[in-house]
């Protein structure tokens, strides 16, 4: 299961953590506030992070501009990739886009790699997971401009109409998309987590889904533990994931989480768990971070 040094490598398609550090000032490396600092992932072989910028309902698209370049400003020393550490940057509720289309390729000259085009509700590019709505006409022709740009299609907030609409795009110009947090419905049936169906869409072009840990999205009883998260896993696995699924935990971005789990470093617990469920080294270590990185290298993702 580890690594030669005796240590798990971890990669995470989903935090919100810059978006949370800002607010207070804090630093990447060492902080009293987030889930995820680089001194929490210390127990890690190797730690590789899609950072999430979260533009929140109502903002408009010039103040959705100046967060991501204030994160980019103050963060951009801490976000320096090395031989152990990545770090990737996405965009969750992109409200800063509009029918200026080169808003997309300014976006992927300041180093984002996904796009979450919509994330609650109603905005001018489509539909949540709450609504019926599909992408608007604006929201077509951003994610088409996207896969020209190089930037990769996130669904993880998107109705069952958008996602239709995103994976029928995808699929007709033979691009790859991705569900960063989403669990899976067949365990638990939150309106954010995906049918089997819609995962075999991923799978089918060769994309990733990661796994929440947001305790709504992983259980509807309310009991929530790290055997809970292994469960959406192993159902994942059992439709022919064992390429696809890795981790998106959320972590700054949820306020309930698996009993046992509080930060990035005790996600760990889950890869213990799993051998004694009886998952092969290999099987947990693609889960953990061999899944994202294959990933990563054939679609030429490169971190910041």
């Amino acid at each position: 299961m580890k690594d030669n040094n005796g240590k798990l490598s971890y990669f995470d398609l989903h935090c919100d953590t810059l978006t949370k550090l800002i607010e207070k000032k804090e630093f990447l490396r060492s902080n009293n506030t987030a889930q995820v600092s680089l001194e929490r992932t210390s127990g890690y072989s190797r730690f590789s992070q899609v950072f999430a910028v979260f533009c929140p309902p109502g903002m408009d698209s010039s103040g959705s501009w100046k967060l991501l370049t204030d994160i980019i400003d103050a963060y951009s020393g801490e976000l320096v990739s090395d031989a152990r550490f990545t770090a990737y940057l996405s965009i969750e509720n992109a409200l800063m886009l509009d029918e200026d289309l080169s808003g997309v390729d300014k976006l992927a000259e300041l180093g984002v790699r996904f796009i979450a085009p919509v994330w609650k509700g109603v905005n001018k590019l489509g539909g949540a997971h709450d609504t019926k709505e599909g992408l608007s006409s604006l929201g077509v022709k951003v994610v088409s401009r996207m896969l020209d740009a190089g930037i990769i299609p996130d669904v993880s907030h998107a109705s069952e109409q958008t996602f239709e609409m995103i994976a029928q795009i995808c699929e007709d110009r033979g691009k790859t998309f991705v569900a960063t947090h989403s669990d899976s419905k067949a365990i638990c049936s939150h309106s954010r987590n995906l049918n089997d169906s819609q995962f075999r869409r991923i799978l089918g072009c060769g994309g990733l889904v990661g796994i929440s840990l947001y305790r709504d999205h992983l259980s509807e009883d309310g009991q929530c533990g790290v055997d809970t998260v292994i469960n959406h896993i192993d159902h994942y696995l059992s439709i022919g994931g064992e390429d696809t699924v890795c981790f998106g935990c959320d972590f700054d971005g949820i306020d309930k989480m698996p009993d046992g789990i509080y930060n990035c470093a005790d996600v760990e617990k889950v890869a213990g768990r799993m051998i004694s469920r009886g998952y092969s080294d290999e099987t947990v270590k693609k889960v953990f971070y061999g899944n994202a990185r294959v990933f990563f290298e054939r679609n030429g993702i490169k971190p910041l």
